[in-house]
């Protein structure tokens, strides 16, 4: 389950956030991802999920910084570009070899 402080997305929104979370393990080629390291071939992805945020009012307006705890995170390439944008993000995953290799190439803070 999730839990949310703020409101809760609708359906929708929910399934268009976490309904192919696996991309790590099955489609980090297919999207043309082949590093944790922060590069252009996470651009797709991370304009897809912070469009997500935008259009589902969780990040409404870039100047308005907000505090985000993503909970499954990953390697936290979206924490990491929250960061660059000036939000304060931290996240959790449970994968700790994820977590781990993470904290080598992106320096979010992650907890496991």
């Amino acid at each position: 389950g999730h839990c949310y402080a703020a409101k809760l997305p609708g359906k929708r929104i929910l399934h268009l956030m976490y309904c192919e979370y696996e991309y790590w393990v099955r489609d980090k080629v297919h999207q043309g991802i082949g590093s944790m390291s922060a590069g252009p071939e996470w651009q797709r992805f991370i304009d897809a999920r912070l469009g997500i945020m935008r259009r589902s009012g969780v990040l409404p307006d870039d100047s308005v910084k907000k505090r985000v705890f993503e909970i499954g995170c990953s390697e936290g390439i979206v924490l990491h570009e929250l960061q660059r944008l000036g939000h304060e993000a931290e996240g959790c995953e449970m994968n700790k070899a994820i977590v781990d290799a993470a904290a080598q190439h992106l320096k979010v803070p992650i907890h496991t």
